[in-house]
């Protein structure tokens, strides 16, 4: 299985790193029986992370020590044990598909001014909670 191996995954990348920098990048700390960039197959582009993995745990160790918060191509790298991947809201196992930009929203007014509708809105819900709406 996977977490059987000496993985490594590796955050905040150069956009322009491929997997062969990857691999050349973690060489030195032992031999790298795979090293790969995730890319967006719709754009092509790195998604800015990786995973390497080691054949031997010491220098998966070694790499992981020597490598953390490194600078590479004007950007500190992040280097955890594979399995350590980030939490977003008590969940590891993100679904990309609910990560993706849904089309119809990209049209949505967010950061703009609201509408006369929402400012009333939110001047009936201050003056219920009894606050003080300060008018610019």
């Amino acid at each position: 299985a996977k977490k059987d191996k000496p993985m490594l995954f590796v955050g905040n990348l150069p956009w322009v790193l491929d997997s062969w920098g990857l691999e050349k990048l973690f060489e030195p700390f032992g031999k790298v029986v795979s090293a790969k960039i995730s890319f967006d197959h719709r754009t092509d582009r790195s998604r800015g992370y990786g995973f390497v993995v080691f054949d031997k745990w010491a220098s998966a160790k070694e790499a992981l020590v020597k490598m953390k918060q490194k600078e590479v191509g004007g950007r500190r790298i992040d280097v955890q044990p594979a399995g350590a991947a980030p939490r977003i809201n008590g969940r590891s196992d993100i679904d990309e598909q609910a990560m993706r930009v849904n089309p119809a929203n990209q049209n949505s007014r967010f950061g703009q001014a609201p509408s006369s509708n929402e400012r009333k809105m939110f001047e009936n819900t201050m003056a219920a909670m009894d606050l003080e709406f300060l008018e610019k």
